[in-house]
């Protein structure tokens, strides 16, 4: 402002002057504390249901502004303004359970309905309070106002809204504990749901179409294990049994036409087969950027020992899916990390169920050749159930590494064989279908497919619905690929080692004996496998060391450290 005002000279920029008169006025001894205050007043706003949250979020807003103040002895009050009450900006509530947007309030599904004349007073109501709201803020904006003025009007806005609060919470309450419900189930009812009505407290940014900017780390909690404190209705993605979809569902409807949201998720959010509605929303509002990130060798928080994924979202009328790959880097390279992202379009590539995590146009047309080679077909379709010989067995927690055995690794307790549920196995009808198959997945392509499209840390069944055709491979390569599969099976066992532990349980000491594997000791067997596969699927040479070399810093360990 202060540039526009001084190049163009007073008069042009009139708006710009009227502010800047604000901001350098004697009763406001620092500019910069005043700007942050009024930022924090008329622009944050938030939303927790647990209490503390709230304290915490407003103390961390004061620290920010205490920090951009250096004290003055020579001003009045050495410089300070007093700090902002932000009671009404930081709010305590059920971001799920209550009036959102005006719609909301002729959905029958959110309580009871409203009449057009009760409704009309509602909004009129809403819109007594935003104007009070207002002039609560404005007053904390002037340095030597009235303490009784802006006490009156503190009060004065507490009481329309509890007013306000009341007759919608009484209307809400119809849907839950039905019409003829008693002072106290009401009373309980409040307590369990914690209602929070955008609608009446923010009421000025909802019937202007929305907040401009939303961001949040929500809740990752099965929906089920809370149903029985309090019952949400009305979202869509109700049957993902999460809470974090529902959230993210609630952000992107709060959220103006032309607004950003940016939200902190778990990486099975593009991935889980039961999230593919909460893909659907997540898409439906705009341009999404999604980027995932593993949690080794490092992670994005200290002690959330999960995979996350960020979704960033624009609203727009077009509709385009973005996302980077799965990143996993070296703690000293935690300043570089969003620097270094690469987004790809992935709006073709995404299923009804996963966005993939893209590492770029090389393996769009790594996909695009094994679809063509497959006419249609998947590995799925030969993977069979039930009993025989010929079996796989594969493990089920994947880091670096997916691990195919044709026999049960030891396990031993106190002596004893023991099943372990780290398993899960495969039948084929025959052998050469079992070399084949198990070649395939042991292979560092299926390794690629695997990290761009499953969650990355537990295999289940749609990890395996990837483009696959078995009869031209085995007419081909058959009996190549089976000779270097039980080829990589022989030097699995030779590296392996068995680890004996000694624990206790259940009041008594056991012995434990159990097979371990390293499957870096054999890539070179593994490269000789991709080999075959790029002569069948028609691979370049930059596409078949793409392959070989995707993430090979980190899955190799310890034997590629220090180099790049």
């Amino acid at each position: 402002m202060r540039e526009f005002v001084e190049e163009d000279g007073k008069g042009k920029h009139t708006f710009f002057e009227q502010q800047l008169s604000i901001i350098n006025a004697p009763e406001h001894p620092s500019a910069e504390y005043f700007i942050y205050k009024s930022i924090i007043l008329h622009n944050l706003y938030g939303v927790d249901i647990m209490k503390e949250a709230v304290e915490i979020a407003k103390l961390r807003l004061f620290l920010k502004l205490v920090a951009t103040v250096d004290v003055d002895y020579r001003k009045p009050n050495l410089g300070l303004e007093p700090l902002p009450d932000i009671d009404f900006n930081i709010r305590s509530g059920n971001t799920l359970v209550g009036y959102a947007m005006l719609a909301d309030l002729d959905k029958g599904d959110q309580g009871g309905l409203f009449g057009d004349e009760e409704k009309k007073a509602i909004l009129s109501e809403a819109d007594v309070v935003s104007r009070a709201y207002a002039r609560f803020k404005d007053a904390q904006l002037v340095m030597h106002s009235d303490p009784k003025k802006y006490k009156g009007a503190k009060d004065e806005l507490s009481e329309r809204l509890a007013v306000l609060n009341g007759k919608l919470n009484k209307h809400l309450a119809v849907m839950h504990i039905g019409d003829n419900h008693s002072k106290e189930a009401y009373a309980k009812w409040l307590d369990s749901h914690q209602p929070f009505h955008w609608l009446a407290e923010f009421y000025t940014i909802i019937v202007q179409g929305g907040f401009d900017v939303i961001i949040g780390n929500p809740p990752y909690v099965e929906y089920s294990k809370v149903r029985d404190s309090y019952r949400v209705v009305g979202f869509s993605t109700l049957e993902c049994n999460n809470l974090y979809t529902l959230v993210s569902e609630r952000s992107g409807n709060l959220l103006s036409n032309f607004g950003h949201l940016g939200l902190i998720l778990p990486n099975s959010s593009l991935s889980a087969e039961k999230m593919g509605r909460l893909q659907d929303v997540q898409c439906s509002f705009g341009i999404s950027w999604v980027s995932s990130y593993s949690w080794r060798p490092s992670k994005l928080f200290d002690g959330a020992n999960m995979l996350l994924a960020i979704w960033l979202v624009k609203k727009n009328i077009h509709r385009k899916v973005f996302s980077t790959r799965y990143h996993r880097w070296q703690n000293e390279f935690r300043n570089m990390l969003f620097q270094t992202l690469l987004y790809s379009d992935v709006t073709t590539l995404r299923t009804a169920i996963r966005i993939p995590k893209s590492p770029g146009l090389s393996y769009h047309n790594i996909l695009e050749k094994c679809h063509e080679s497959s006419h249609g077909r998947k590995l799925k379709d030969y993977l069979c159930e039930g009993s025989g010989k010929n079996k796989l067995f594969y493990f089920r927690a994947v880091l670096y590494w997916f691990k195919v055995l044709i026999a049960k690794p030891v396990f031993r307790e106190d002596g004893k064989n023991q099943e372990t549920s780290e398993m899960k196995e495969l039948v084929f009808k025959d052998e050469i279908d079992r070399n084949l198959i198990g070649a395939f997945i042991s292979s560092n392509l299926f390794s690629l497919f695997y990290t761009v499209w499953s969650s990355c840390q537990v295999v289940n069944s749609p990890d395996f619905d990837l483009p696959f055709e078995l009869n031209a491979l085995k007419n081909n390569y058959g009996k190549e690929l089976s000779k270097l599969f039980l080829e990589l099976m022989s030097d699995l066992e030779e590296n392996s080692i068995l680890q004996k532990r000694e624990y206790s349980s259940r009041g008594r000491e056991f012995t434990m004996v159990k097979q371990y594997y390293f499957l870096r000791k054999s890539k070179p067997i593994i490269d000789k496998i991709d080999n075959v596969l790029a002569k069948h699927y028609g691979f370049t040479e930059e596409e078949l060391d793409f392959i070989i070399n995707y993430d090979i810093k980190y899955r190799m360990g310890k034997e590629l450290e220090g180099e790049e």
